[in-house]
């Protein structure tokens, strides 16, 4: 806690001035004259005075402690006048008389007494300190924390800046080398920073502004500062000769002989950069392993690879121990030996460099595989090598220096896995252009029309995944004409003899044919990994074919496809799979809208002991489900299918059944489906609510009567996907319950723009309230006001996506009647990390000012008939640098 008087004490200390040692206070104190001398040389000469032995146990006090004068003890109060008349009598005397008449009383002291006196005297800091001095040598006594903190305040806080806040100083620093905290630590950095601005000069004030630590006098860094500048001029003699008339008076410190050793280094003079070295380690300054790094460096670099080796030597047998050779240094000289030749000294160093406890780097081990001598043995070599492998090599030849490291390149660009972080790293030069291309292994193209097929597998050639995107996003709500294209044909015929070690495909809003389909089953004997989203062309037989001929499929995901099958062309695809023990780990066909071989799905759930991830179509009936759910206990994410009972002879399943089959699914954290439900059953899903991260209610036509109940189970729950006719109530529940959602998605029943939603701005305001960590959000609704936008953006800063949509067009504020700007404006300006935005409803040129000054780090804009004039397009273009994608619909622009 800070001390009350913190601030009258900083108002006094910036007038400080630079003060005497503590001797030289001892000496104003047994003055005459009770004034402070105004001219400092005038001071008396100094009494030996000691500052009070300080006990070595560890003080903790943190709080200032002052105690009233009218103390109820009467006695004790009587001493305590006696000793405060015994100061003031003997004020104008020396401390002799002072310390006499104190001793003359034969007082036993105390904490609480000595503390009351010094309240008493705090107005008289001579006085305070010379009966803090006498106090401290008396037997039995010792000081406690609080008054140390006392007697701090005292000279702290008087108008005698220049004398007593040396004293003070003296004490601080006291107290430092006996290790004793009784001080507060805001009170120390409050005195400190007012006594050190005020007497920084303009380059210290300079290396504070940038964070530079200072250990060393201003004239000692204006000597540095002037030798670097001779040096990096090249004029390293006339640096060493102005060091040379200045070192007498002035003693260097270890940065200033660094600075002429890197001179001489730069100079490629090895012999004088050598003779600095060894003086600077007769001064007693240790140079840094660094300084030695860049020595050899520059050495080898400019071939003078004898003189660097003998300055490595000279690091391990002279250096000290924060000097003594690094894996750096190891691999700096490794390098400048391969390139030049003497590969039998690579190896002793790399051997060397293992006994000394130094773990080789990628550029040591690429120079044991690739650039070792022929004279070398192969077994010699592999006792060197790494652990994992890096490829067979052609050992009947040595590897020029380029190609080891490209070698190189390619093994650290292994590690970036970020699309961005491997685009950033493809136009540095043309070899990491290069590097990057053959190590890059899954290929992302957004659009199919942006590159060619023969441009893409040009390029990359290890490919392992590719991910392709077609049509643009209002594809999905019927706004892009039939035959549009988006064709994957070409890029499945280019991506076969390019890569026949390809594994993954996932494809969106493109068209796929079964031909497609039966050349993706071909092309690729290893292929493990299918999803199609958004996606159509394609039927039942299409399916057939990856589910037979693909024999190591892991991965078959059918997400919102269109699927394009006829009656009497239906084909029974699921009994295609093969008929032992499968490695598929997830299966999703909910969007496959006609039936199929529930015996053939249950036999394929139970020969595929890895599969985590089921997600059925409508056709599976919860009598279905539950057998499912015998078969595959393991399952994490599971799409339930119609939810509804068709009963049989046995009559129908009983909801406690289900809740059973349920309760002994312990792993499942992820619900979907129920997209004919009959709310009966939904009580069943009760033993699993409290473990589920992911709940999508988005086909289900559900109530917040209906809803409410599975909500107040689901604490855990961070994605919530749902329609709007679970209401106001229901969301407001999801904002009580669940605090650590992340993700929430409210679609629409019905959306046509007429229509009368159940959801509105109250819903959308206690979820913002509620949920607090929520970082997307897709929201459709009817009527909205800046206010609850204006609240979701003050409660969620962390929010990455937020998609309002008002299906009405055109339509304001429904309580003001005025325009969407300032609810939009807020989100912009109070959420930072937003990447997507979808705006709508009344929207004027102001909201896309503030799109364009707030927003830079927006990729995906959507706009949906918003915006008054051509303005608003220019205020996005020109302020979202970032902006990739913009979708723009029916909008007055």
């Amino acid at each position: 806690m800070a001390c009350p008087h913190l601030t009258l004490r900083l108002r006094h200390l910036r007038r400080l001035l630079a003060a005497p040692p503590l001797s030289s206070l001892a000496a104003a104190l047994s003055a005459k004259s009770y004034s402070p001398p105004l001219n400092p040389n005038s001071a008396p000469q100094p009494r030996q005075w000691h500052l009070p032995i300080l006990p070595t146990r560890r003080l903790y006090s943190t709080t200032h402690v002052v105690l009233p004068t009218n103390l109820q003890d009467e006695r004790f109060a009587a001493l305590s006048d006696r000793i405060y008349d015994a100061v003031i009598e003997t004020a104008a005397g020396s401390s002799e008389g002072t310390e006499a008449a104190l001793d003359g009383l034969g007082s036993e002291l105390t904490t609480p007494l000595v503390a009351d006196v010094l309240h008493r005297l705090r107005y008289d800091e001579k006085l305070a300190f010379r009966f803090f001095v006498w106090a401290s040598h008396q037997d039995g006594y010792e000081h406690e924390a609080a008054t140390y903190n006392d007697v701090i305040d005292i000279l702290s806080g008087t108008r005698y800046k220049a004398r007593q806040f040396g004293v003070l100083c003296d004490v601080l620093d006291h107290m430092k080398r006996h290790r004793t905290r009784s001080v507060p630590v805001e009170d120390l950095l409050g005195i400190l920073r007012a006594y050190t601005e005020k007497h920084l000069t303009h380059l210290r004030k300079l290396a504070k502004k940038r964070r530079v630590r200072m250990r060393t006098p201003p004239e000692t860094d204006a000597l540095n500062v002037l030798l670097d500048g001779f040096c990096k001029c090249g004029m390293v003699r006339e640096a060493e000769a102005v060091f040379s008339r200045v070192k007498r008076k002035l003693l260097g410190n270890a940065e200033t002989y660094s600075i002429l050793f890197f001179g001489w280094c730069r100079a490629r003079d090895p012999k004088r950069a050598m003779k600095v070295l060894e003086e600077m380690i007769e001064m007693k300054h240790n140079p840094e392993n660094f300084t030695y790094n860049a020595a050899i460096d520059s050495f080898c670099s400019a071939g003078l690879i004898s003189e660097a080796r003998e300055l490595f030597e000279f690091m391990r047998t002279e250096g000290s121990t924060i000097s003594s050779p690094t894996a750096k240094t190891y691999s700096i000289m490794i390098v400048a030996l391969a390139k030049d030749g003497k590969m039998e000294e690579c190896f002793e160093l790399i051997s060397e460099m293992r006994k000394c406890g130094c773990m080789p780097d990628v550029i040591c081990y690429a120079i044991e595989h690739f650039g070792y001598h022929p004279s070398r043995s192969r077994d010699e070599v592999l006792k060197l090598r790494p652990h994992k492998q890096m490829g067979e090599c052609n050992c009947s030849r040595s590897w020029s220096s380029s190609e080891v490291l490209e070698n190189v390149l390619e093994s650290v660009l292994e590690f970036l896995t970020a699309a961005r972080d491997r685009n950033a790293a493809s136009l540095v030069c043309r070899s990491w252009y290069r590097a990057e291309a053959q190590t890059r292994q899954e290929l992302f193209i957004g659009n199919c029309y942006a590159v060619s097929p023969r441009r893409a597998v040009e390029r990359f050639g290890g490919v392992r995944a590719v991910v392709l995107k077609g049509k643009p996003r209002f594809a999905d709500f019927s706004l892009v004409p039939y035959g549009w294209g988006a064709y994957v044909s070409p890029w499945v015929a280019a991506l076969g003899p390019a890569y026949p070690r390809l594994e993954r495909i996932c494809l969106k809003r493109m068209t796929v044919s079964n031909d497609d389909l039966r050349l993706i089953a071909k092309s690729f004997p290893l292929f493990k990994e299918l999803s199609l989203v958004c996606c159509d062309g394609f039927s039942t037989q299409g399916l057939a074919t990856i589910a037979e001929r693909c024999r190591h499929l892991r991965v078959l995901d059918l997400i919102e496809d269109c699927i394009d099958d006829e009656e009497d062309e239906l084909v029974d695809w699921i009994s295609k799979f093969p008929e032992s023990n499968t490695s598929l780990e997830s299966l999703v066909f909910d969007c496959v809208r006609v039936p199929f071989n529930f015996e053939a799905l249950e036999a394929l759930v139970a020969r595929s002991p890895a599969l985590c991830r089921l997600r059925m179509n409508h056709h599976v009936t919860v009598e279905q489900l539950r057998r499912l759910m015998a078969k595959a206990p393991q399952l994490t994410h599971l799409g339930t299918g119609a939810f509804r009972s068709e009963p049989g002879p046995g009559g129908a399943l009983s909801v406690t059944e289900l809740a059973t089959s349920f309760a002994a699914s312990r792993s499942l954290i992820c619900l979907s489906g129920f997209r004919d439900v009959n709310p009966e059953y939904l009580p069943a899903i009760h033993p699993v609510c409290a473990n589920l991260t992911s709940l999508n209610f988005s086909f289900a036509n559900l109530t917040a009567e209906e809803i409410t109940p599975i909500i107040r189970n689901c604490v855990r729950l961070r994605t919530f996907w749902v329609l709007d006719t679970v209401g106001d109530e229901g969301l407001r529940a999801v904002a009580e319950t669940c605090s650590d959602l992340r993700e929430l998605r409210v679609f629409p029943f019905d959306p046509t723009e007429d229509s009368e939603g159940s959801v509105s701005d109250v819903g959308l305001q206690a979820i913002s309230e509620g949920c607090r960590k929520l970082e997307s959000i897709l929201y459709f609704c009817q009527r909205m006001t800046n206010a609850a936008v204006i609240a979701m953006s003050k409660n969620c800063p962390d929010l990455v996506t937020f998609r309002l949509c008002i299906m009405g067009r055109h339509r304001p504020d429904w309580i003001t009647g005025e325009p969407m700007d300032d609810g939009f404006g807020a989100i912009v300006m109070n959420c930072k990390k937003l990447t997507r935005l979808s705006v709508s409803g009344l929207l004027t040129d102001k909201a896309f000012a503030y799109i364009g000054k707030y927003g830079k780090l927006i990729k995906t804009l959507s706009v949906a008939f918003a915006g008054n004039s051509d303005m608003s397009l220019q205020s996005v273009f020109e302020g979202c640098t970032r902006l990739q994608k913009l979708e723009a619909n029916h909008d007055r622009l």
